[in-house]
């Protein structure tokens, strides 16, 4: 994963713009409060800081950042969570994949030889 397309993504989508478009929000002093999105409750429990780009559930002890609220909320992995934002922020990703295809296919090579050696 590229360090600085994640950086790029948290400057250009503030957390409080992402999760007032999942549930409603209120302010709280400097910060905001919501029901937590994540567990069944009557009160708002779920903070959001716009300062530390953060939230905090008092209910139900969750807490990130905007990648991890995507996770948690739509039940998606970390890079499945940075491609939906990326896509909804513009910024370009280049390649996801941790193992070049070269590699990718030497591995294969590597494996079907060792099956066919014992």
């Amino acid at each position: 994963m590229n360090k600085a397309a994640a950086q790029e993504i948290k400057s250009r989508l503030p957390l409080l713009e992402l999760v007032m478009g999942y549930i409603p929000v209120e302010p709280s002093g400097r910060n905001y409060r919501a029901k937590c999105p994540f567990h069944n409750e009557k009160t708002a429990s779920f903070y959001i800081s716009p300062e530390r780009e953060s939230y905090y559930c008092f209910g139900c002890n969750k807490k990130g950042d905007i990648f991890s609220f995507v996770e948690e909320y739509e039940g998606v992995d970390f890079k499945t969570a940075l491609v939906k934002l990326a896509e909804r922020t513009g910024v370009t990703l280049g390649s996801t994949s941790y193992v070049g295809a070269d590699a990718k296919k030497e591995s294969y090579n590597i494996l079907e030889d060792a099956t066919l050696f014992f």
